[in-house]
């Protein structure tokens, strides 16, 4: 697992219990606060892709699946666990955890009583590499310097399959911060990210469009009562996005 951190990162909180992961910490902020809180410590500038694009030689070769979230998610340990097993169980090539909170590609929102979706896009935010594909998707981390629209090329890289990439929908991430109000664009001069995005889809025939090829469902019996299906209420999540120290964009 890698997490590009900054000042308000909630990686702490991925490795509180017992994790079947490392975690290498990528430090773009000043000081040396997160010195230990991973099993690597490197220290670098930069928007996400590009650094990671930059460090990939220093990623040890023993890893098989590599997880790259943005560091406003909120996240347990055993949910990572999980997402790195489901992975390796259907031998996904890409995937990511489902979302809730704010958001910004429908399709990855949390699909209640499905497993997966298989899709033919995981996005930035947060997806989860099985090792060859990290390697054959490296090309495209410094395409631009907004990293808008390089998870479309993952797709293309693979060739379009329809069985190898997934929205993960047994694990759920809190996405806490708005879209587009994270520091990576004030940090690194970034005015308009919809141009990249823009020039990719032109420049390689691609669309806007997000397509689920197929669900995986869970087996269960919803003609009974249960206590353990919850769908987030949209007051109380952004409530508890906000509550987590983000900047106040909304009165609670």
């Amino acid at each position: 697992m890698i997490a590009c951190v900054g000042p308000t990162s909630l990686h702490k909180q991925w490795i509180c219990g017992d994790r079947d992961f490392d975690l290498m910490i990528v430090h773009y902020g000043d000081g040396d606060s997160y010195v230990g809180d991973g099993e690597y410590y490197i220290k670098a500038k930069g928007t996400k892709f590009n650094i990671i694009g930059d460090i990939s030689h220093k990623i040890p070769k023993e890893y098989e699946y590599i997880f790259i979230p943005d560091d406003d998610l909120a996240m347990s340990c055993q949910s990572i666990n999980r997402l790195f097993g489901i992975a390796r169980q259907y031998d996904l090539k890409i995937c990511q955890p489902s979302l809730v909170g704010y958001y910004s590609i429908p399709l990855n929102l949390h699909s209640p009583g499905s497993i997966l979706r298989y899709t033919d896009y995981v996005e930035i935010i947060c997806p989860c590499f099985e090792r060859s594909t990290f390697e054959s998707c490296r090309s495209t981390f410094n395409h631009n310097s907004s990293c808008w629209g390089i998870d479309l090329l993952w797709g293309v890289v693979l060739d379009h399959p329809k069985d190898a990439i997934a929205v993960i929908d047994d694990v759920i991430a809190i996405h806490t911060r708005p879209c587009y109000q994270g520091d990576n664009y004030s940090n690194n001069n970034i005015d308009s990210p919809q141009l990249d995005l823009k020039k990719i889809i032109e420049e390689n025939g691609l669309s806007y469009r997000r397509t689920v090829y197929k669900t995986v469902e869970k087996e269960e019996d919803y003609s009974k009562p249960s206590e353990t299906r919850i769908y987030p209420n949209v007051d109380l999540m952004l409530q508890f996005c906000n509550q987590l120290g983000r900047k106040r964009f909304v009165d609670i």
